[in-house]
């Protein structure tokens, strides 16, 4: 059964029966939802408090989400909003040791260092740079999930791209 057919079904499932398909429609999400939060928080414990927050969002929002709609992107935004809520409440710099979990394969002596690279920006910067550069949002799509004028996303992506250009050299987006 292809992924969008499993998800309608688990919607019509959770009308019915919610307990079997929360537990279903967590495992279909929780990956992308983690790797979201871990690149926003770089921190395990924080990721996981955001995925639970994520998820307990979208159990409260499941009659009003269209399951032939944008689910996935909806989960981002609400995950990318729960962290930066996380970061902004405990107020504090960002870094932490890599957690080995979060990444799909062995990682490159590149990918280390733009993962150090990256716990050089501010929250708000590494947000609208990985929402930008890696996920593919425009700067009205990222301004809309960030609560921020798309001008300022290009502000911060500029100000992200500087910083890693400073820190380690080459060219960082257009």
């Amino acid at each position: 059964m292809a992924f969008a057919s499993k998800i309608v079904a688990l919607f019509q499932l959770a009308k019915q029966k919610p307990d079997s398909a929360h537990t279903a429609l967590f495992e279909a999400f929780r990956g992308q939802v983690y790797a979201t939060a871990y690149s926003m928080t770089r921190n395990r414990e924080d990721a996981l408090d955001c995925v639970q927050e994520t998820m307990l969002r979208f159990y409260q929002n499941l009659d009003q989400l269209d399951p032939h709609g944008a689910i996935t992107a909806w989960l981002r935004k609400v995950t990318v909003r729960v962290s930066l809520d996380l970061l902004e409440k405990r107020n504090r710099e960002l870094g932490s040791e890599l957690d080995p979990e979060c990444l799909a394969e062995t990682p490159t002596p590149e990918t280390l260092a733009i993962l150090d690279v990256l716990k050089t920006l501010t929250h708000r910067e590494r947000a609208a740079f990985l929402l930008v550069y890696q996920w593919g949002y425009s700067t009205a799509e990222a301004g809309i999930c960030l609560a921020i004028s798309p001008g300022t996303v290009k502000t911060l992506c500029f100000r992200a791209r500087q910083k890693l250009r400073e820190r380690w050299g080459g060219t960082y987006g257009p």
